[in-house]
């Protein structure tokens, strides 16, 4: 798991991703996991893991979710393309402070891709 942090303060984990490439973003994966998100992001919300109430007869009930329920559950399968665009919409990437953790690899692959940071 990596936890990125854009420009705008914006962050979000990564699981599930080929580490080999950057997050799955470079690599083969069609797809990620996204977690710990700093704030809720719409584009992300048809992907959250979150359940709705049943009734007795087991319909779903039309539930509105709050921030706070989107901020504590889990992105799954999550186009990597869409992950690109969320990063690029939040600025980029920044490497600064602690929310990046080490990776120089992937910080060189990152920073050559089209949303880097200016």
């Amino acid at each position: 798991m990596a936890y990125l942090e854009c420009v705008d303060g914006f962050c979000m984990s990564v699981i599930n991703a080929d580490y080999d490439g950057a997050y799955g973003i470079a690599s083969d994966e069609d797809t990620v996991e996204l977690g710990r998100l700093s704030s809720v992001e719409e584009l992300l919300k048809p992907y959250a893991e979150l359940y709705p109430d049943r009734d007795d007869d087991g319909n779903i009930i039309d539930t509105d979710f709050s921030d706070g329920e989107y901020l504590h559950c889990v992105y799954s399968h999550v186009p990597r393309r869409l992950v690109n665009a969320v990063i690029f919409l939040h600025g980029g990437l920044t490497f600064g402070g602690q929310a990046f953790y080490p990776l120089d690899h992937l910080r060189n692959d990152l920073t050559k891709r089209e949303f880097k940071v200016a």
